[in-house]
């Protein structure tokens, strides 16, 4: 399932499950072999966000199904945020580790 944000080199559209499991791994893009990777930082600040969410509303939503349909929403709204919000940005090769570095 390929939709929302776009490999920056080629174009083709990045993979649902690369956008929300495995943060922060290279990847190659399917069409152009270019290595990717999806930022952990911004998907930490957006899954932070969610969660203060969640705690500044708790208070508003009575009982343990106020506080489910809270998550639940959050999740819904959350999730495709998260998957427009973090673009894969390109992996720069260093190139082979130093040996003198140990």
């Amino acid at each position: 399932m390929s939709h929302g944000p776009a490999c920056p080199g080629c174009g083709k559209l990045v993979s649902f499950w690369r956008t929300q499991w495995r943060l922060g791994s290279a990847f190659a893009c399917k069409r152009c072999g270019q290595m990717l990777e999806i930022s952990r930082f911004k998907a930490m600040i957006m899954g932070l966000s969610m969660l203060f969410t969640f705690w500044l509303l708790r208070p508003y939503m009575g009982g343990a199904l106020g506080q489910g349909m809270l998550i639940i929403a959050i999740f819904v709204l959350g999730a495709p945020v998260t998957y427009y919000m973090t673009r894969p940005t390109r992996v720069l090769d260093a190139g082979p580790p130093d040996p003198a570095s140990g």
